[in-house]
């Protein structure tokens, strides 16, 4: 099936003899009749293209433009506008709204498939002769299970967002995912549907048809749902799905399983900056030790890679420090004991950092995306 194309209009004639027209050029065709559907059709599974008429039942075409634009994930949809207006002032009105093109009706079928044709194409020529920018990628790896490496990693991802900043977090696992309880969401789509893919199938459309919006801002991708979902992840997919998301944001928080494997090595390597989530005990400090002597043998130097301690039991009588001494990097931030306050995060499905940002819990994760974030050289605790 050829580039998908999406019709917004309500009258029947019209989306008829377009969606005749354009799937005989191969295109696949899926037609929307009021703006609100268009918008959560484009939201939910993005096209390649959106023909949109302007007179609508409910949002006009030019709002829905508006709307699109001003969501990061569908800011660059190409948007072809159709109406019945031929006055100057119409035709402005539609273009300053964001389309690319202003068609009025009635239009020959040969125009309408030529500047489909031609808004396509130019589309795909912008997209690869410009420069490709990459946003910081930050990888949250637990030394164990259960140390709270998805609590750290999503509220840094969020208190970035709360920086104005496009974020997309990722749970690269290939067990079930809790980014979803977390943040109080149903999703019908997740990393497994990607897994589903070669390597060299995972392009941007993909990955954006996985990417679920929150409400704060962040867009996530999230990690397998159900047994039935649960796969493996392997290496060359894990590049694929970092490399593509990471010219997608600003930054990219990945979410990675804490035990060794190739496809967390795949991932490491594309990361900015590892931080190793670990608590304050004996125990936890040995394995942050041994993480960070096999990130050494990966090749992943110590100027990547720093610590965040989480803080659950009574204070730690040992300096931070000395716990960086002793794991042998440098200690990025802590996030302090808030017992309470995290499983009513948690049962409100409102992380931390936007159920409760006066707190000190909040505040020190909030420290910690602060550095993490940061343009300049991290002055982390040696």
């Amino acid at each position: 099936m050829g580039r998908k194309i999406l019709i917004v209009d309500d009258e029947p004639n019209v989306a008829y003899w377009l969606t005749y027209a354009l799937q005989a050029e191969g295109y696949e065709v899926e037609t929307a009749v009021t703006g609100r559907e268009g918008l959560n059709t484009i939201l939910a599974v993005p096209p390649d293209l959106v023909i949109l008429d302007v007179m609508l039942p409910d949002l006009s075409g030019t709002e829905v433009c508006e709307q699109i634009r001003a969501n990061p994930g569908t800011s660059t949809l190409p948007i072809i506008m159709l109406s019945g207006r031929t006055q100057v002032p119409d035709k402005v009105k539609g273009l300053k709204s964001g389309a690319d093109e202003y068609i009025t009706k009635p239009v020959e079928t040969e125009e309408m498939l030529a500047r489909v044709e031609a808004l396509l194409n130019r589309t795909m020529r912008l997209s690869k002769t410009q420069a490709v920018s990459h946003g910081k990628v930050l990888g949250f790896l637990g030394v164990k299970g259960g140390v709270g490496t998805t609590t750290v990693a999503l509220n840094v991802a969020l208190a970035l967002v709360k920086n104005q900043k496009k974020v997309i977090a990722a749970e690269l696992r290939s067990y079930l995912g809790t980014v979803a309880f977390q943040l109080n969401l149903s999703p019908n789509r997740t990393l497994g549907d990607l897994l589903n893919l070669e390597s060299e199938e995972i392009d941007d459309h993909q990955l954006s048809k996985r990417l679920i919006a929150h409400s704060s801002g962040l867009q996530v991708l999230l990690g397998p749902q159900n047994m039935a979902m649960c796969q493996e992840v392997q290496p060359n997919q894990a590049k694929a799905i970092v490399e593509g998301l990471s010219g997608m944001a600003d930054y990219t928080i990945i979410d990675l399983a804490w035990y060794p494997s190739p496809a967390n090595r795949a991932i490491i390597e594309c990361c900015d900056t590892l931080v190793i989530v670990l608590e304050p005990d004996r125990a936890s400090i040995a394995l942050g030790q041994q993480t960070v002597q096999l990130m050494q043998e990966w090749g992943i130097g110590k100027e990547k890679t720093c610590a965040t301690i989480v803080q659950r039991g009574e204070a730690t009588s040992l300096a931070l420090t000395e716990i960086a001494s002793q794991i042998g990097c440098e200690i990025a931030g802590t996030m302090t004991r808030a017992s309470e306050l995290s499983l009513l995060a948690l049962k409100q499905g409102s992380p931390l950092v936007l159920s409760h940002p006066e707190s000190l819990a909040a505040g020190t994760l909030t420290e910690l995306a602060n550095r993490l974030g940061a343009e300049q050289s991290m002055a982390f605790t040696r």
